[in-house]
């Protein structure tokens, strides 16, 4: 892994950070619940990304998580937990466009924010193992 690698990895993992402060600032204000599953997604795909970036594996440009975590090599904790992404996915463009689609209930945001704090928190964990401390991260 090279330092590179690293600078780039933790610069997307700062993204990923910032999507979730901005999930979670959210709480008791009046925004719609599909703003706040979308920033959650983007957590969860940021950090995903930042995750391959440290391995030196490109990024595709797509929004599913499973894909993602799915070029990851074992040892990624995160391939395994939390189980299921694909709900998560979904709402990088259901959130966005007003396609005939189910709105997105406040249960339903709440229990993306929640798997985007998993995501977060075990790739973060991931990288302190691999050497690349993340104490110090802040979002941007």
């Amino acid at each position: 892994m090279s330092v590179d690698h690293r600078a780039e990895a933790l610069r997307w993992l700062s993204f990923a950070v910032g999507d979730l402060e901005a999930a979670r600032s959210h709480r008791g204000r009046h925004v719609r619940p599909r703003i706040v599953a979308f920033e959650a997604q983007q957590c969860a795909e940021k950090a995903l990304k930042a995750a391959l970036i440290l391995e030196g594996i490109e990024p595709r440009r797509t929004h599913d998580l499973e894909e993602l975590r799915g070029r990851l090599p074992d040892g990624w904790r995160v391939k395994t937990h939390p189980s299921d992404l694909a709900r998560l996915s979904d709402y990088a463009a259901e959130s966005r466009y007003p396609d005939d689609l189910e709105p997105v209930t406040p249960i339903q945001s709440a229990v993306a924010v929640r798997q985007a704090i998993a995501v977060l928190k075990v790739i973060r964990v991931d990288f302190d193992r691999r050497g690349v401390d993340t104490g110090k991260l802040v979002g941007r």
